[in-house]
C-alpha cells in the first residue's frame, strides 16, 4: 500500500496511517519536513543528504514567519522579466527604479528626503523634498511647471527652455517678517517679474507688471496695465490734479479735466429736494409758480419788499387772492366758503366790538347785544372733566365748558331763572365723573356716550325738583357708596341711562312728604349689593310711610345678588316694571347665599299696587332658608305677566302679614314647592299656568296652602306636575281657606301612594272640570254637585 498526502501538515507519527508490507505514507511532518513511513512505523526525512533552492523551498511555503529576509551587500530585488529593480543599500538611500532604452524612473528614499525622478532621451520631471533645507521643488528639464519651496518662500514657476529667458516665477509666496514676534506677515506675487515685497509689509498682493514692489500694507498692486472684462483698460500712469477718468466707448480710458457746467432746476431736484439748513432765495420779481395753471405765490409782490402774494391768477390778481404786507391782509375772491376743523367758525382773539365800524365782521354776542336779547335761546351748560375751566366756562358756550357740574348748575341758574316753559341743560361731556350730581329744579342733564358715574350718582337731597336725565349715562360702582339715582323728595324725575353695574342700591325711593313720580328706562341692571336691595320702593326699614309711583322699563334684564326688587312696608303708590328677565342670584356676590334675603320680588305693602311684566328667577345655588323664594309676597295689590322659577327655593311664597290681593298669569316652576300660601287674608288666583316641582321642599307637594279662613285660593286653567314619585298634587294642612280649582289637570309620577289633594282633617273644596291620575284623600269633599273631579289613573301628562 502507498498512501501520499497533499496541502497539509500531519505528525507522521501519530496521525498518518501504517502502511501495508513494502507500503509508505508520505508527507509533509507537522517540522515542515517531507517525511515517509514505512510498513514497520519508522519515519524517516527524506532528501535528508541533499539541499533545496529557493524556489524548492518557496514551492514548500512561502510565509517566512516570525524571520526577516536579510539581503546581501549591494545585492537587489528584481524581476527576470523587466529592468525593475529594488536596492536597500543604494549610497545609504533605497532605490526603486526601472530602466528602459527610452527613459529611466526611480524613487530614492533617504533620510535627508525623497526624491521622485523620470526622465527620457532628452527630458525629465522630478519631485524633491528635502528635510533638511524645508524645501520642496518640483522640476523639469523643458517646458513645464515646477514647484519649489525653502523655508522662506513657495514658488510656482514656469520653465521653457526654448525660450531666452527660460524661467518664470508665475506665483511666489513668501514671509515678509521683520522680527515682529506678534504676527506672522507674509505676501503674494501674482505673475509679477521681479516683484519684491518690503520687510515688514503686510496682507498685500502684487498681481501682473515687472519689477513693482509692495511698500504699504493691506494693498493690491496691479500690473502696468490693467484691463477689465476685455472691454476697457485703464491708464498705466497718473493724471494731473482734479482730473478724472473718462472713457471714450471704446475701451479707451484716459485722463480728463473737469469742465465746469451749470444744471437744471429739474435735474437738481431730482438728485435730492430737501434743502435741509438752507434758505432758499427768490430773485427780485420772481415768484414760485405751477407749469399746470397761472397760480403763484410772489415774496416781493410789485417788487415790493414785505408784501406776500398768493394768487390763482398771478399778478392779475382777478380772481382769488391773499395779500400780506406789514400792517394789512387782503383777501379777495369771486365767491367764498369757510371751513374750520372745530366747527367754531372764525373768531376774535379777543373782544373788538367797542371799535366795530362799517363793513367790519362781528360777532354773535355784539348782534345780541345791539337787539336787545330778543332771540330765547335752550340755556346750555357744557362739562367737561379734560378740557373745561370753572374759571373760563361760560354758558351756551360750547368752546368754553365747565370743569365740573356744580359750577356748570351755578353758571346757569345765576344768569337765568329756569321755569316750566324754559328750563336749562347741563351737558356732560364724555368722562369718568365721581363727584354727587345734585338735581335742582327745571336743570335738565344730557350724558354723552362714555359718560360714566363711578363714585356718586343723581340725587334731589337738595330739594324737590322736576328733572329730567337724558342720554346714555353708564353707573359703573368702584366701591359702595354709588347710587345712581337717590329720590328723598316729593321729586317728578325723568332718568335715561345706558347700563347700570353697581355694588350699592340702584334706585332708591325713600320720600317721607309728598309724593314723588319716577320714571327710569335703560338697557341693563346688575347689583352686587351684600345683603341689601336692587330697586328699594319705600323706606329701607318700611317703618315710614313713602308715596310714590314709579315705572322701570329696562330692555335686557334687572339682576342682583339680593332682592332684586323690594316694596316695603307703608310704601302708598304703584309699581311698574317692564323687562324680559328680574333675576336674584346671591352666587353673584361673595358672601353667598343669606338667610331671608333671596327674592327677585319683595312685595311687604297692603298699600302697594305692583305690576311686573317679566318672568322672575332665582337662580342662586343654594337655599339659604327662612322665606327665600323667587317671589315673596305678605300685602298689596301684585299682578305677574311672567313665568316664576324658584330654582333650589320655592317659586311663589305668600306670607300672613295684611291684605294681598295677588294673581299670576305664567308658569310656576321650582325644586322645591312651586307654591306656598300660608296667608290668612289673601285672594290668590293663578291663571293659564305650568305648575312644576321635584318634591324636594319641606313639603313634598307641588303647592302647600296654609291659609286662614280669610284667605282664597283659585287654579283656572292650570297643569299640575310632580316628578317625585308617590308624591301629591297639593297639600292643604288647614281646612278654613277657600280652594277652588277650574279647567285642571295634574299628574304625579308613581302609583303606590300620594292624592292629588291631601287634608288630613275635612276640607271642602270646589273643583270643576278638573282630572288627576290621583284621587283625593277621604277627607276631601268637593262641594260642587255633581262633582267636577275626575279620578284617572291613566292620565298622563307631559313633563313641559
Amino acid at each position: 500500500m502507498a498512501q501520499v498526502i497533499f496541502n497539509n501538515r500531519i505528525n507522521m507519527v501519530t496521525t498518518a496511517a501504517t502502511p501495508s508490507v513494502d507500503g509508505y505514507t508520505i508527507g509533509y511532518d507537522i517540522d515542515g519536513v517531507i517525511k515517509q513511513k514505512d510498513s514497520a512505523g519508522v519515519v524517516t526525512p527524506l532528501f535528508s543528504s541533499s539541499s533545496q533552492n529557493l524556489i524548492q523551498t518557496l514551492n514548500l511555503g512561502n510565509d517566512s514567519g516570525i524571520y526577516s529576509i536579510m539581503m546581501g551587500t549591494a545585492t537587489s530585488i528584481y524581476s527576470s522579466n523587466s529592468t525593475g529593480r529594488i536596492r536597500l543599500d543604494y549610497n545609504g538611500s533605497i532605490l526603486i527604479n526601472a530602466t528602459s532604452s527610452t527613459g529611466t524612473s526611480s524613487i530614492a528614499l533617504s533620510n535627508s528626503g525623497i526624491n521622485i525622478y523620470n526622465s527620457t532621451q532628452s527630458n525629465y520631471g522630478s519631485f524633491i523634498l528635502s528635510g533638511s533645507t524645508y524645501s520642496v521643488e518640483i522640476g523639469s528639464a523643458t517646458n513645464s511647471v515646477l514647484f519649489n519651496q525653502t523655508k522662506d518662500s513657495a514658488s510656482i514657476l514656469h520653465k521653457n527652455n526654448g525660450a531666452l529667458i527660460s524661467t518664470v516665477n508665475v506665483l511666489e509666496i513668501g514671509s515678509s517678517y521683520d522680527n515682529d514676534n506678534a504676527e506672522n506677515k507674509a505676501f503674494l506675487h501674482l505673475n509679477s517679474k521681479g516683484a519684491y515685497t518690503n520687510i515688514g509689509v503686510k496682507n498685500s498682493v502684487v498681481i501682473g507688471g515687472t519689477g513693482l514692489t509692495a511698500s504699504v500694507s493691506s494693498t493690491v498692486y496691479l500690473g502696468n496695465n490693467v484691463n477689465i472684462n476685455n472691454a476697457y483698460t485703464l491708464p498705466n500712469t497718473d493724471g494731473t490734479s482734479n482730473q478724472y477718468l473718462r472713457t471714450a466707448g471704446d475701451g479707451t480710458i484716459t485722463w480728463a479735466s473737469v469742465v465746469a457746467t451749470t444744471a437744471p432746476l429739474n435735474e437738481v431736484l431730482a438728485v435730492g429736494n430737501n434743502s435741509e439748513s438752507y434758505s432758499i432765495i427768490l430773485g427780485t420779481g420772481t415768484s414760485l409758480r405751477s407749469g399746470n395753471g397761472g397760480s403763484a405765490l410772489y415774496l416781493d409782490s410789485e417788487t415790493n419788499t414785505g408784501k406776500i402774494l398768493i394768487s390763482s391768477d398771478g399778478l392779475i390778481k382777478a380772481k382769488s387772492y391773499i395779500e400780506v404786507d406789514n400792517s394789512t391782509i387782503a383777501i379777495s375772491a369771486t365767491s367764498g366758503t369757510i371751513t374750520i376743523g372745530d366747527l367754531k367758525g372764525l373768531q376774535y382773539s379777543a373782544n373788538y366790538s367797542a371799535t366795530f365800524v362799517n363793513n367790519s365782521l362781528v360777532t354773535k354776542q355784539y348782534v345780541d347785544s345791539q337787539l336787545g336779547n330778543v332771540f330765547s335761546t335752550y340755556k346750555t351748560a357744557y362739562v367737561d372733566l379734560s378740557k373745561g375751566s370753572d374759571t373760563t366756562g361760560a354758558v351756551d358756550r360750547p368752546d368754553k365748558p365747565f370743569k365740573t357740574i356744580d359750577k356748570a348748575i351755578f353758571g346757569l341758574t345765576s344768569s337765568y331763572t329756569p321755569v316750566s316753559g324754559d328750563p336749562v341743560l347741563v351737558y356732560l361731556r364724555k368722562g369718568l365723573y365721581i363727584d354727587t350730581a345734585y338735581l335742582y329744579n327745571y336743570v335738565n342733564f344730557y350724558c354723552e356716550p362714555d359718560v360714566i358715574f363711578s363714585q356718586n350718582g343723581f340725587t334731589d337731597v337738595k330739594g324737590a325738583v322736576n328733572t329730567s336725565i337724558f342720554g346714555y349715562a353708564r353707573f359703573v360702582g368702584t366701591d359702595a357708596s354709588l347710587i345712581p339715582l337717590d329720590v328723598t323728595k316729593s321729586s317728578n324725575i325723568n332718568f335715561e341711562f345706558s347700563r347700570i353695574e353697581n355694588q350699592n342700591v340702584v334706585l332708591k325711593v325713600t320720600n317721607i312728604i309728598g309724593t314723588s313720580n319716577v320714571n327710569m328706562k335703560g338697557d341693563y341692571i346688575s347689583c352686587k349689593a351684600d345683603a341689601a336691595n336692587a330697586i328699594l320702593i319705600g323706606s329701607n326699614l318700611g317703618d315710614v310711610d313713602v308715596y310714590s309711583n314709579v315705572k322701570i322699563n329696562v330692555v335686557e334684564k334687572i339682576k342682583s345678588a339680593y332682592n332684586t326688587i323690594k316694596v316695603s312696608e307703608k310704601f302708598n303708590g304703584t309699581l311698574e316694571v317692564n323687562t324680559p328677565l328680574v333675576e336674584c342670584d346671591s352666587d353673584f356676590n361673595i358672601s353667598g347665599p343669606q338667610i331671608g334675603f333671596q327674592h327677585a320680588l319683595l312685595v311687604k305693602s297692603a298699600s302697594a299696587s305692583v305690576r311686573i311684566n317679566a318672568d322672575l328667577l332665582e337662580s342662586s345655588s343654594t337655599n339659604g332658608g327662612g322665606i327665600n323664594s323667587a317671589v315673596y309676597i305678605n300685602a298689596g295689590t301684585v299682578s305677574i305677566f311672567g313665568n316664576i322659577s324658584g330654582g333650589e327655593c320655592p317659586g311663589l311664597y305668600l306670607g300672613d302679614s295684611a291684605t294681598a290681593n295677588v294673581s299670576v298669569t305664567g308658569d310656576i316652576i321650582s325644586r322645591k314647592e312651586s307654591i306656598i300660601n300660608e296667608s290668612n287674608n289673601t285672594h290668590f288666583k293663578v291663571n293659564n299656568s305650568f305648575i312644576k316641582t321635584e318634591g324636594l321642599g319641606t313639603s313634598t307637594y307641588s303647592i302647600h296652602i296654609n291659609a286662614g279662613s280669610m284667605s282664597s285660593t283659585y287654579l283656572y286653567n292650570t297643569r299640575i306636575y310632580n316628578t317625585l314619585e308617590n308624591s301629591g298634587a297639593i297639600l292643604m294642612t288647614s281646612t278654613s281657606s277657600r280652594f277652588g280649582i277650574y279647567n285642571s289637570t295634574a299628574y304625579m309620577v308613581g302609583t303606590s301612594s300620594g292624592n292629588f289633594i291631601y287634608c288630613a282633617g275635612t276640607v271642602s273644596v270646589g273643583m270643576h272640570n278638573t282630572r288627576s291620575n290621583k284621587d283625593n284623600s277621604d277627607n276631601v269633599e268637593d262641594h260642587f254637585t255633581p262633582s267636577g273631579f275626575i279620578y284617572d289613573q291613566n292620565l298622563y301628562l307631559g313633563d313641559f
